[in-house]
């Protein structure tokens, strides 16, 4: 994202997503913790906005932080990165009940092996 006209594309966003939202400036500096002067900045010139803000940023407008770079996204797009959500939560819950079996086998092993330590 070197490409100065990329930044701008990315303040313009940050503007038209608030003014969607009707909120001002001072609104968005005092949900996001910051001062209105870096505020500005984030929609003036964008170029040192910390991705943590990026994302702080996004939240508060309620859109996806791939929005604020490349706009508003065709629906294809966007079922995309849902799909790709629900599957990364998927992923974790399917990890978490394998660690739950592999504890369980743990102990089916060791309760086997003091049965015949028992004989």
């Amino acid at each position: 994202m070197n490409n100065p006209s990329c930044f701008a594309y990315l303040g313009n966003n940050i503007t038209n997503l608030r003014k969607d939202k009707k909120l001002t400036e001072g609104d968005m500096a005092e949900q996001l913790g910051i001062s209105i002067v870096d505020y500005l900045r984030l929609e003036t010139n964008p170029r040192k906005a910390g991705i943590e803000l990026l994302f702080r940023t996004a939240e508060l407008l309620g859109v996806n932080p791939a929005v604020l770079v490349y706009g508003e996204m065709e629906p294809t797009v966007m079922g995309y990165i849902e799909q790709n959500d629900q599957l990364k939560m998927k992923v974790e819950k399917l990890q978490m009940e394998i660690m739950e079996l592999q504890e369980k086998l743990i102990d089916l092993h060791n309760d086997n092996q003091n049965n015949r330590n028992n004989r």
